[in-house]
């Protein structure tokens, strides 16, 4: 289960990993290794959702409607949080790569709002 405490969880994971990207840690390829291509769509929905969370009207509902958005977004893409986590760490671990993944992220947010204006 997410941990859903922390207002912020998936800023908080991504702060750690890049910590420990930074440390110059080598990591393995985790064995269920989340693909690149997949990665790029789940994060995309994370950041759109947790914006979404950031400017709700309703702050005491947050924790709960993030647990069931993280809990959505694993489920729709048939993966569970640990791969979530140790796919962030593999990808974090080379911050340039890292930083192309979320190059994409963005251009693909962007596609999603021009989608969104233009109909």
């Amino acid at each position: 289960m997410i941990a859903m405490n922390h207002k912020y969880w998936f800023s908080s994971l991504l702060i750690t990993c890049l910590f420990c990207a930074c440390a110059g840690e080598h990591r393995e390829k985790p064995t269920n290794l989340i693909a690149r291509e997949t990665m790029i769509e789940v994060l995309t929905d994370v950041q759109i959702f947790e914006s979404a969370h950031q400017i709700s009207v309703d702050k005491s509902r947050e924790a709960i409607d993030l647990y069931k958005t993280y809990k959505w977004i694993f489920n729709n893409y048939k993966i569970n949080e640990q791969d979530f986590r140790s796919s962030m760490e593999y990808y974090m671990a080379d911050p340039k790569e890292f930083e192309l993944l979320y190059d994409d992220i963005i251009i693909r947010i962007t596609e999603k709002q021009a989608e969104m204006i233009a109909s």
